[in-house]
């Protein structure tokens, strides 16, 4: 595996489309975006169609039912999510998702709302990539939008942005065969020359973020950086951030409407049931998944996985094999294949 200065790990792409059915499957498989998904309804169904190339991971996502997505953004990139097609209420941290406006972020923290039948494009573009292709004024007006978490300009330029997403992601036949390097490098050349006129387009961005959103960024780019085997707790947050107790508490209130110990209580929650959805083991107990995620009182475990994902373990368990299968790849292990 090999690399250059601007971050690629590939040269050849990658295409393809997935149904997910499971809440922590989806998680598993937006890897590198460290998210949890928390369903409106015990119901899931998501779409997605995705393109990475050696720069860039591009999916598009349609969702049946509501969802709340909870997390952080991958650090070596920079974040947009288009919108195609907006049904309800939803937002991007504090922000409205709207057709004039971009959700954007250079990473850190993460909170979507997105309503039922909601489809929208994510691009995820290297930093390194971008910053050598914009110019200096370019790159402040991308940091002024990052403070703001978004991108505002006319609704026609955004959907001119995302029928474009779209269709590269229609042309799997293109990707899908030998020679396409000088295409590759093209489409990755269009993707740069659409956010410089996107961004050049928009209007200025908001003032500096208050305090408390930049330490909940340096907790959560800590966190997404962190194995997830490795125990955290919320002193390790507050460590990270490098703020008091009382102000990263805050910060979670504000922006994830949950304190810390809540979001790494579902954290853990999630990763008993991907323990659940995706281990080989016929014979994985559920007690076994409990305790590995450090589920000690198997009782009130019980008691807050019935809660929060409206079923049992135990009925996870039986109906694994009607969700996706326990084999499919995250987007970052797809990259990790050629690049």
């Amino acid at each position: 595996m090999t690399s250059n200065s601007a971050g690629a790990r590939n040269s050849e792409p990658i295409a393809g489309r997935v149904t997910i059915s499971d809440p922590s499957l989806h998680e598993n498989f937006l890897q590198p975006v460290d998210v949890i998904c928390q369903a409106a309804s015990r119901l899931y169904h998501t779409r997605l169609q995705y393109l990475l190339t050696p720069h860039c991971i591009i999916y598009k996502e349609a969702f049946q039912f509501g969802v709340t997505a909870t997390g952080a953004l991958p650090a070596p990139y920079y974040a947009l999510c288009i919108p195609l097609h907006l049904t309800g209420d939803a937002s991007f941290g504090k922000q409205r998702f709207a057709v004039n406006t971009i959700a954007f972020s250079d990473a850190g923290a993460l909170h979507a709302v997105i309503a039922p039948g909601q489809e929208h494009v994510t691009l995820l573009i290297h930093k390194s990539f971008a910053r050598n292709r914009l110019s200096d004024s370019e790159l402040l007006q991308l940091k002024r939008c990052a403070q703001s978490r978004q991108i505002t300009t006319s609704s026609e330029t955004i959907a001119a942005f995302g029928a474009w997403l779209s269709r590269l992601l229609q042309c799997c036949q293109v990707w899908h065969t030998n020679n396409t390097q000088v295409a590759l490098r093209q489409a990755e050349d269009d993707m740069v020359s659409w956010l410089s006129f996107v961004i050049n387009q928009a209007g200025p961005g908001c003032p500096p973020p208050a305090k408390r959103i930049t330490a909940l960024s340096r907790a959560m780019n800590w966190l997404n950086a962190t194995d997830t085997n490795v125990h955290i707790s919320t002193h390790d947050l507050h460590r990270a951030a490098a703020v008091s107790q009382r102000t990263l508490e805050r910060a979670f209130v504000e922006n994830f409407q949950q304190t810390a110990r809540e979001f790494l209580l579902k954290r853990r929650l999630h990763n008993v049931r991907r323990l659940l959805l995706e281990n080989e083991k016929d014979t994985l107990l559920v007690k076994e998944a409990a305790i590995t995620c450090g589920f000690y009182d198997l009782g009130r475990f019980s008691q807050y996985y019935k809660r929060f994902f409206r079923e049992t373990p135990s009925q996870t368990l039986a109906r694994r094999a009607t969700s996706l299968s326990p084999d499919a790849p995250s987007l970052h292990a797809l990259q990790q294949t050629t690049y």
